[in-house]
């Protein structure tokens, strides 16, 4: 995190780390970041008063589902951790939870019904929701407020359109459960994979943030294969 901060991916054409968020960027910046990330991660957000939770973390987590993918409780350890070092908003960690735990079920081929997997880990991430809640200072974090929270949560892992979850609500882009919402819509969606980004990228708000995750929640439906063949010869490193 820190190398791409300061020299993007030079390879891929970023030579600034293109797409850095503010609280992810403050983050980064600490000079304690390197020692104590997880810590410096929560100083940050209890000094906005536990109002961050950005979705700079939830678009880079859906990899943790793969290592492991048949232990559960591997799985969650992994992705709290990736989650934490730069986001400690018990939103952001249940957040990463559902993407993880979808990531994992559909690689585990148990259960093929998508909405299944979906509710399944929504359950698994409330929980996660109230375990972390219960780390957060009172005077930063109260029940009422996990509460109005897991409510949230639902509403949007629940939203069966994207205009339910308005993206581009100019209060609210970048938060951290909106972009969820835009990443199961995708991993339900039956139009195909270019279809559903695009009209990801129509909804305007934090598009890029929206489409990374909904292509990564669908991508792992679909597999390689099923993937526009158009986009992927347009990589500079599609080999």
């Amino acid at each position: 995190l820190v190398t791409w901060r300061e020299t993007g991916f030079a390879e891929l054409g970023d030579e600034s780390a293109a797409g850095l968020g503010a609280h992810t960027k403050a983050v980064l910046q600490d000079p304690e970041f390197v020692s104590r990330p997880a810590d410096v991660a929560r100083a940050h957000w209890a000094g906005k008063k536990g109002t961050a939770a950005a979705n700079g973390s939830v678009m880079r987590t859906a990899i943790t589902g793969v290592p492991y993918f048949f232990d559960r409780d591997a799985v969650l350890a992994t992705t709290a951790a990736m989650c934490r070092v730069t986001h400690s908003d018990p939103r952001c960690v249940a957040s990463c939870a559902v993407v993880a735990i979808c990531v994992s079920e559909i690689l585990r081929g148990v259960e093929t019904d998508m909405q299944s997997i979906i509710e399944h880990a929504v359950e698994v991430a409330v929980g996660v929701l109230h375990e972390e809640a219960t780390a957060v200072a009172k005077d930063v974090w109260s029940d009422e407020v996990t509460a109005t929270c897991e409510a949230e949560l639902r509403a949007c892992a629940a939203a069966t359109t994207l205009r339910e979850l308005e993206l581009d609500s100019p209060h609210e882009i970048g938060y951290t459960f909106k972009c969820l919402g835009a990443g199961l819509w995708a991993l339900r969606c039956d139009d195909g994979f270019a279809s559903a980004i695009r009209m990801i990228t129509a909804e305007a708000g934090d598009a890029d943030t929206n489409g990374a995750l909904g292509g990564a929640l669908l991508g792992c439906r679909l597999g390689f294969s099923q993937l526009p063949q158009e986009w992927i010869a347009q990589l500079p490193h599609r080999t």
